[in-house]
């Protein structure tokens, strides 16, 4: 996830979208107002996958945090 490697378009983006509908070039957004029942498990099963397998380091400010970390 750093500048210049395989994932670095991730960086500074929130890609909650992308990681349900599986398009990273057009869905790297956090726009998930439309997303199914379905669609939103699935996003958990993401989150609970990088929480158990990475390691954390901060939030993205965006539409789910603020600067301070808040919901």
């Amino acid at each position: 996830y750093r500048p210049g490697g395989s994932y670095d378009f991730f960086i500074g983006k929130d890609a909650s979208r992308a990681f349900v509908t599986g398009d990273f070039t057009n869905d790297l957004n956090d726009n998930i107002d439309d997303f199914t029942e379905s669609q939103i498990g699935d996003l958990i099963k993401w989150k609970n996958f990088y929480d158990e397998t990475y390691k954390f380091v901060g939030l993205l400010e965006g539409r789910f945090f603020d600067h301070n970390g808040e919901k």
